[in-house]
């Protein structure tokens, strides 16, 4: 029985670390039909509870946890779950806190981190120095997974702040970021399709042309490849004359991006709805026969 307890304990907290709360809370409930005096699961339960807005169920669970003599530290950072979810910034940000700089519990300690990360951007531009010192003391002192979980964060932030305040500094600094991850050995779709972009962005076009084929042959079954060869193409054919431009290959690629995107779109990129106009644009004005005369 605890064994096939474990294994939904496992499950639901690996839906709970994708944000599907609901099917988090399915696979805790079962797991608590097998280990009904497990602490850590009635904590993990009530966190998600709280994400599916059940308040009220929530602090039921997280009392259960407490009776069954859960952890100090566990107890404050579902606390501090509950508070987010309820929109007391203020309280979420003091529970956490004191969690973090308490703690010895390193895992608990990340996702305390990283939720008031989540906190800060979420509360507006005002907060996000905030949250980008924090990261970069926090991935600085880290290691192993949990130093690539905070990087990884720390580069987002990066992104969002480049991007409100328009600085290519921060763009740099993401840049920065997701190839130390890579160098790291974190060859995932996300880290090599956002060094792709972002090598594009700051003007470093033969690296953006080298990892778009490192992700077409990575990733062959995936649209980011063929899109970051589309983007590129058309930088390349915007800096030559009327006269001497030559769209096939753009076309060639936008065609192979779009035929993977139908297969595996789960939600929209308005990046490809870009290039669907320029595409239908560039058809329109007869630019896929040769050279233009």
């Amino acid at each position: 029985r605890q064994k096939l307890g474990s294994i939904y304990h496992i499950m639901g907290n690996a839906f709970l670390e994708q944000d599907q709360e609901e099917e988090a809370v399915y696979y805790l409930e079962e797991a608590l039909e097998y280990e009904e005096e497990n602490p850590h699961l009635f904590r993990d339960y009530a966190i998600a509870l709280a994400r599916c807005g059940r308040i009220d169920t929530a602090k039921e669970a997280l009392e259960q946890a407490g009776s069954l003599d859960l952890d100090a530290d566990s107890i404050t950072f579902a606390s501090g779950e509950i508070s987010y979810a309820q929109r007391d910034y203020l309280s979420a940000q003091k529970q956490l806190s004191e969690m973090i700089e308490r703690t010895q519990d390193t895992q608990l300690r990340e996702r305390a981190i990283l939720l008031l990360n989540q906190m800060y951007v979420q509360c507006g531009p005002e907060y996000l120095n905030t949250a980008i010192h924090m990261l970069e003391n926090e991935s600085s002192k880290s290691e192993g997974n949990s130093k690539k979980r905070l990087m990884q964060a720390l580069a987002e932030d990066y992104l969002i702040r480049g991007k409100e305040a328009g600085s290519e500094e921060d763009r740099v600094r993401a840049l920065n970021q997701y190839i130390a991850l890579y160098n790291m050995g974190d060859r995932t779709l996300r880290v090599m399709g956002n060094i792709g972009i972002l090598y594009r962005e700051t003007g470093k076009i033969q690296e953006a042309q080298t990892m778009a084929e490192l992700l077409l042959e990575q990733y062959p079954k995936d649209y980011q490849g063929h899109k970051l060869l589309a983007f590129l193409e058309l930088d390349k054919q915007q800096k030559k004359e009327n006269s001497q431009r030559n769209y096939d290959n753009f076309r060639i690629c936008y065609e192979n991006a779009k035929k993977l995107y139908e297969k595996q779109k789960q939600q929209e990129d308005e990046e490809m709805e870009l290039l669907r106009q320029m595409y239908e644009d560039l058809a329109a004005g007869g630019w896929y026969e040769g050279l233009r005369e």
